[in-house]
């Protein structure tokens, strides 16, 4: 395991490594090894990161969750450290953030939106609402199934 920090034994006239210095990053979502954090541009994709004593587990799950801010360093490797996680500002919206990304763990997708969700391709389109509803639209609409193709509602209307 690399080290987190590396000790200086006297000072250097030397930069510091781009990116050493103190960030503001949106947590990206949680994974079996830990978290992930935005990456040091957009062109680079959110990565594992370490976290500090100070910042509970069951905090940064949390705050993976509805994609919270945290103050994290890079080791000069690039590997990030969460230091803290951010309170949103006084007064500030604190209705959780949505993923303009996806994120896949190899199990399950999961997509979150507040009002709707829509898939879109071509023609066709699948419309998840608020309310419960769902809704499928395109030019032909095949169900298919080794077992029971069931339909069940309160009402079931054809045509």
């Amino acid at each position: 395991m690399k080290p987190a920090l590396k000790l200086i034994d006297k000072p250097s006239n030397e930069p510091t490594p781009a990116g050493s210095s103190p960030q503001i990053v949106r947590l990206h979502g949680w994974t079996d090894q830990g978290p992930l954090v935005a990456g040091e541009s957009p062109q680079v994709p959110p990565r594992l990161a370490r976290w500090s004593s100070s910042v509970s587990k069951d905090a940064l799950v949390n705050a993976c969750e509805v994609r919270q801010e945290a103050l994290v360093v890079r080791t000069h490797d690039g590997d990030p450290v969460i230091l803290a996680l951010l309170a949103p500002p006084i007064g500030a919206d604190t209705a959780p953030v949505v993923a303009p990304d996806v994120l896949v763990d190899g199990r399950r997708v999961e997509l979150v939106a507040n009002e709707e969700l829509t898939l879109r391709c071509g023609d066709a389109c699948i419309s998840l609402m608020k309310d419960g509803r769902v809704v499928v639209r395109g030019v032909q609409v095949e169900t298919r199934a080794k077992g029971a193709n069931r339909i069940r509602g309160g009402t079931v209307e054809i045509n």
